[in-house]
């Protein structure tokens, strides 16, 4: 499981670069190859592949955990590992989280950066949101999210 989440995930990712592949390490070497490298420079201090990288390795063992059948009760993250969150809580699909977390690295590597925001913020606004089937606690205040309740784009939006 986990190296199949790894896959998909570098299989997202390559489909979804704004520059040329060409200049992406993802290029030339997949995912799971970076990862099993143990070369932090192969990551090239891009904000975005490390995000990805992040949410890649931690929704990977989440899914490993609940294939063994270790299933959270409760799950918590900060910056990407709260997107993975809204994923194992059932709130986003990876995708969609995988998305966002790119377009929010993107964002928060511009200096002008309120075109991407106007960007961002229609892209959060429109991904499909799902009632948590766990729960799910939030990192700016703490407050837990279950049942029927979900974290609407301008709780994201206050991240930033």
């Amino acid at each position: 499981m986990f190296r199949e989440t790894i896959q998909a995930c570098s299989d997202a990712l390559r489909s979804q670069w704004e520059r040329p592949l060409a200049e992406r390490p993802l290029a030339e070497r997949p995912l799971a190859e970076l990862l099993a490298s143990g070369e932090p420079e192969a990551l090239g201090g891009d904000r975005r592949l490390e995000d990805a990288v992040t949410f890649s390795v931690s929704l990977a063992l989440a899914r490993q955990w609940q294939q063994w059948g270790i299933s959270p009760g409760w799950v918590c993250g900060l910056g990407t590992g709260e997107y993975v969150a809204a994923v194992v809580s059932g709130m986003w699909s990876w995708h969609d989280a995988l998305q966002l977390l790119l377009a929010r690295a993107a964002l928060l590597d511009e200096t002008d950066c309120r075109e991407d925001r106007q960007r961002w913020e229609q892209q959060l606004r429109q991904v499909k949101l799902s009632a948590p089937a766990v729960t799910m606690f939030r990192s700016l205040d703490g407050v837990a999210v279950a049942g029927a309740d979900v974290l609407p784009a301008d709780y994201w939006l206050q991240q930033l």
